[in-house]
């Protein structure tokens, strides 16, 4: 069902390794399709410098949905 999807979607663990990322993210952001397991922050290791890291560990610490939206 997920994959059905046409937006751009992706799903992490607590550890954030990735548990499914839509066709049209890993289109969108060029991702290869073998991320399943793979944690984020070691396979984009320039993510840890942006805005969506610090959202991201926000909303986990927090148990909520992130606030920012844009990134």
């Amino acid at each position: 069902m997920l994959e059905d999807l046409t937006d751009g979607y992706s799903t992490f663990d607590k550890q954030w390794c990735f548990r499914f990322a839509s066709p049209k993210c890993q289109q969108l952001l060029n991702w290869p399709d073998n991320l399943a397991g793979k944690k984020l922050w070691e396979e984009f290791k320039l993510f840890k410098q942006t805005k969506f890291h610090a959202c991201a560990r926000e909303a986990l610490a927090l148990q909520q949905r992130p606030r920012r939206h844009r990134f």
